[in-house]
């Protein structure tokens, strides 16, 4: 069960950096500027919003494994389907649908990790969203080597290609999700999730996927406009800032039988932000150590908010994930897509400077995290 969800999140870290691996060859292709690239990755984080927030129900409420096969055989048919001759729009419409699945499975991952492992989830957790990371390492090289050899639709049917076998290999293996706490939990009623207390996760959820989906989606154009670098560059520095993550995550995994609460969480965020400051002001040509460093800062937040989340919110932890990841979708979808235009008005460095604001943002929701489980 563990290996598969490893595997699971190993295909959503390349869904992650798709847009920003092919993001030449889609501007070329495509004939779109740095907004329109800003509201693809956008288009894909908010059918994962939609798929996270939906999932958190069902998983509290209805069986789990079909929720589970359906949405990687989801993911499978957009992508499979991709077509080299595909417009704007329908490049748009189909990375929602394959958003809509990744985030119905990520939901189910990330609730039933915490529901096994309970206050000890913290490394597991950090293996699996480790096991995205090295997707998403993997995927810019992968997608500049497989542009070299085919086009973009190539990149799409390879993950979709991916998501088959892996529905496949869940239809094949017993699995055991658990079942529901109880059926008919309801979030804020009393025996759910009190919604104040939920506010600063939903924000740290927010500008964390705003950091990461920005940095990613534009890591290309700003090594490229900003620093005068080539395009392979940029896409070894969306790389280097998931090895970052990576290594943040396997932070976490050394540190789980300690209790890394919010107090972590602010210290990456102003780390997250100092560090996006300096890089602003300096422009260093070494791009990739500049990102890289940037994942280091901020690599254990996410998976670290999750098991929070699960534990701190024991009655509906789906209904809760599902609504942090649905406010990191929401963080997905405004961020690159407003430093996009920006970016075309002022020029790629756009993005250093807001994805510093967001890790500030990010801290301040961390000191106002309440000490206190909730019920």
């Amino acid at each position: 069960m563990f290996f598969i969800e490893m595997l699971c999140f190993t295909c959503f870290g390349l869904l992650l950096v798709l847009v920003g691996g092919n993001q030449a060859e889609l501007a070329t292709a495509l004939q779109i500027d740095l907004a329109q690239s800003g509201l693809l990755v956008s288009a894909f984080t908010f059918g994962a919003g939609v798929g996270i927030v939906g999932a958190g129900p069902l998983f509290d409420r209805a069986p789990r494994r079909p929720l589970f096969v359906g949405a990687l055989a989801w993911v499978a048919v957009v992508l499979l389907t991709a077509s080299p001759s595909a417009g704007y729009h329908e490049t748009l419409l189909r990375l929602v649908g394959a958003g809509l699945g990744a985030g119905a499975y990520n939901t189910v991952v990330n609730a039933s990790l915490a529901e096994r492992h309970l206050d000890k989830s913290a490394g597991p957790m950090a293996i699996v969203h480790g096991c995205a990371t090295l997707g998403a390492i993997a995927g810019a090289p992968l997608f500049g080597w497989v542009a070299l050899h085919g086009t973009v639709s190539d990149s799409f049917r390879l993950i979709g290609a991916a998501h088959a076998l892996l529905a496949l290999v869940c239809v094949a293996v017993p699995l055991s999700f658990g079942r529901g706490q109880r059926k008919g939990a309801a979030f804020g009623d009393g025996e759910g999730v009190p919604y104040r207390a939920m506010l600063p996760f939903l924000g740290i959820a927010f500008a964390y996927v705003g950091i990461e989906g920005t940095l990613t989606v534009f890591a290309v154009p700003y090594a490229h406009s900003a620093l005068g670098l080539d395009v392979q560059r940029g896409r070894w520095a969306i790389s280097a800032l998931w090895l970052g993550i990576l290594i943040g995550r396997a932070g976490l995994y050394a540190g789980r039988k300690r209790d890394p609460g919010r107090r972590a969480m602010v210290t990456a965020g102003l780390l997250t932000a100092a560090v996006l400051v300096i890089g602003g002001l300096v422009r260093p040509a070494r791009v990739e150590l500049f990102f890289g460093a940037v994942g280091l800062a901020i690599g254990a937040l996410y998976p670290l908010t999750m098991t929070m989340i699960g534990v701190r919110f024991p009655s509906a932890r789906g209904t809760a994930a599902g609504l942090a990841g649905g406010a990191g979708a929401i963080g997905g979808v405004l961020v690159p897509w407003c430093t996009g235009m920006l970016g075309d008005r002022s020029g790629a460095g756009a993005t250093i400077w807001v994805t510093a604001a967001l890790a500030v943002l990010l801290a301040l929701c961390a000191v106002s995290l309440s000490r206190r489980r909730a019920a």
